[in-house]
């Protein structure tokens, strides 16, 4: 019987830095549907980082090799552009995500990101997860149809807006045309 640690549970609760990393998980729609216990295995698997103001987190190019959980603070995730300046894709915080394709397959990072306030985030490697995957496979099967849709839902919403791009397109050109007429 451990009494320090009874008596530290007693007085000042239970360790609020592991809850907080149990809130971020419970709360990402990626680990959508896996009970407490399996949770608290993948916890387990979390590697804690922080970036100051304006620390890169990644780098476009890079080899991806883990996915990053915003325990706290704001990232920038953007493309680098020829001109020096970025081209902002999405501004993220605290109990977003980003780097998620990097826990199923190996590919370079095609964008880079940047903590915009002090940050902290959880970090998931893909070696680390494809082990507790295997060992844990109704849990990783349920993670990965979770990655799917997510994709899914992407892709559709690119089409979407490729198509409405056309259509505009369209439109621009045959004003272009009436007015040279």
């Amino acid at each position: 019987m451990d009494l320090k640690k009874i008596g530290k549970e007693l007085f000042s609760g239970p360790d609020s830095e592991s809850e907080k990393q149990l809130e971020v998980l419970k709360n990402c729609p990626l680990f959508e549907g896996l009970p407490g216990k399996e949770l608290k295995n993948l916890q387990e698997l979390l590697h804690e980082r922080n970036f100051d103001h304006d620390e890169i987190i990644v780098n476009q190019g890079e080899p991806a090799s883990a996915m990053f959980l915003i325990e706290s603070g704001e990232v920038l995730i953007y493309k680098p552009q020829p001109d020096g300046e970025p081209r902002e894709i999405t501004r993220l915080k605290a109990g977003d995500f980003f780097g998620e394709l990097a826990i199923c397959e190996e590919h370079r990072r095609s964008a880079s990101s940047v903590a915009l306030i002090p940050t902290k985030v959880l970090v998931l490697f893909r070696q680390e997860f494809l082990s507790y995957a295997r060992q844990n496979k109704e849990a990783g099967f349920t993670i990965l149809v979770n990655l799917a849709a997510m994709v899914g839902t992407r892709l559709k919403n690119i089409n979407d807006r490729f198509f409405e791009l056309i259509e505009e397109n369209k439109k621009l050109r045959n004003q272009l045309e009436k007015n040279e007429e």
